[in-house]
């Protein structure tokens, strides 16, 4: 279905007690909401929780419409219906045609490898995986899971990725656990039995931490929900101090919105990533680890790290400790300086000063009582998604007719 620009500015994720999830022939989706500006309404449908992109997933229906579809089905239809889905979900096979599946291979992000590089693992089995874990579960880490089976023999390690190409077993490893097929986005097993499998292993071990790398274009919120079901399941079976730890893999500007659902503190370790044609984060990284435990507990022994003699933590050896504000305040190579008035580190470079009419530090160049918020196009809050925005589609026609000029 092609989608009307004039028509549609937002779309966000409609969840009550979890998730509102359909059985459709792909797999389960979830619930969206998406925005009219036509009739300053919101409309929901039903889309592929992973993939968002229409050419690899075709999923899409309108809650409304295919409700009512349903309603007007007799009762053995539905039944027939629902069985077929039943069925292709047993048997764990997506049918799409060939085209799509091999543009998945080639061409898709979302089940492109990204694995660490060599310091970035060291870091993580020298300063994490020594700290006494006895069952370790990694999403999406294949480094992380490789690395801890050769280093630490005695810990239990589970792999679990939504793509069925990455199981060891068909690259020649074994392993004391099976591989599962999992999508984290929406909680779903392909396999009842691996459920169990899960629910054993959270059981059997007390001391244990979750490695999770997640697509950092995917929504945050439905992945955090699949989280909080290890961590409740953990803390229900095991009423004692040692949690489940939680390693989330993310770029630092992510922190404030993997905040609202996770009490994480972020690790001032620059997590680098193999080169390849997906991946960005190869050199001067974003890329963060965000956990719920305490940071004082790691060390680092690389000469670009050092410990805060203040913070007693891992910091970046160009890190700053801001003795206002009672930490190390440096995120990523930026100058801060601190403002007394509000109470906190500004960035320098941007020739941010303190406005007492606004209240805040913002540029000199500002305009007083006028938010900066919104789109940097046509200056308004209204435009959450910038390639929707009307200012922006006219300039982009106006280069258009000037180019066939």
């Amino acid at each position: 279905m092609k989608k009307d620009p004039k028509n549609f500015q937002k779309i966000c994720l409609i969840s009550k007690n979890g998730f509102d999830i359909n059985k459709v022939p792909c797999w389960p989706c979830l619930l969206y909401s998406r925005q009219t500006q036509k009739k300053n309404s919101n409309r929901q449908f039903y889309a592929c929780s992973t993939f968002r992109d229409r050419k690899l997933c075709r999923t899409f229906h309108w809650k409304d419409e295919f409700e009512k579809k349903m309603k007007n089905d007799n009762f053995q239809d539905k039944m027939i219906f629902l069985n077929a889905i039943q069925a292709e979900q047993n048997e764990i096979q997506l049918k799409m045609d060939k085209n799509v599946q091999n543009l998945r291979k080639k061409e898709n992000a979302s089940l492109a490898s990204f694995m660490f590089n060599r310091e970035t693992v060291e870091f993580i089995s020298d300063s994490i995986l020594s700290m006494g874990y006895n069952g370790v579960i990694c999403i999406g880490t294949p480094t992380v899971y490789y690395e801890g089976l050769e280093k630490y023999p005695d810990v239990d390690f589970i792999f679990m990725d939504i793509d069925e190409n990455k199981n060891p077993e068909l690259h020649g490893k074994t392993a004391k656990n099976p591989f599962i097929q999992y999508n984290v986005f929406n909680n779903h097993f392909y396999k009842s039995s691996d459920k169990e499998i899960i629910q054993n292993f959270i059981k059997k071990h007390k001391k244990m931490a979750i490695f999770i790398d997640p697509p950092f274009g995917g929504l945050i919120e439905p992945w955090t929900w699949s989280i909080n079901n290890f961590l409740e399941d953990h803390r229900k079976l095991h009423k004692s101090k040692n949690r489940l730890h939680l390693y989330a893999f993310l770029p630092y500007f992510l922190k404030r919105w993997l905040s609202k659902f996770q009490q994480v503190n972020m690790m001032d370790y620059r997590v680098t990533y193999e080169k390849n044609r997906f991946n960005r984060f190869h050199k001067n990284s974003a890329v963060r680890i965000m956990t719920n435990a305490n940071l004082k507990l790691f060390k680092c022994s690389q000469p670009e790290y050092r410990i805060c003699e203040i913070c007693k933590i891992v910091v970046h050896k160009n890190n700053i400790h801001c003795k206002s504000c009672g930490k190390c305040v440096i995120i990523h190579n930026e100058k801060r300086q601190h403002c007394s008035k509000c109470s906190r580190c500004v960035n320098s470079l941007n020739a941010f000063t303190h406005c007492d009419n606004c209240n805040a530090c913002v540029n000199k160049t500002h305009n007083c009582g006028k938010s900066e918020m919104g789109c940097k196009n046509c200056k308004k809050g209204e435009c959450e998604m910038r390639r929707d925005c009307p200012t922006k589609r006219r300039k982009i026609k106006m280069a258009k007719c000037v180019s066939k000029e």
